[in-house]
């Protein structure tokens, strides 16, 4: 699968160990730099989805 792969923020600069994502047509193509072959597919609003639930999880624990 062709496209432009961004690393996770979260991951360290000099580590190649990371999650990466690509958003496609409709849909979003997750990764993992140990296997870039596997790739995690994504509809665009159950992306969505997820992103607003880890947020919102991130903002109410302590």
């Amino acid at each position: 699968m062709r496209g432009v792969w961004r690393k996770s923020t979260y991951s360290g600069a000099p580590s190649n160990d990371c999650v990466e994502m690509s958003p496609a047509e409709r849909q979003v193509w997750i990764r993992d730099s140990k296997r870039p072959a596997v790739i995690v597919t994504f509809s665009s609003s159950a992306w969505t989805g997820l992103l607003a639930a880890v947020k919102d999880n991130a903002s109410t624990s302590p």
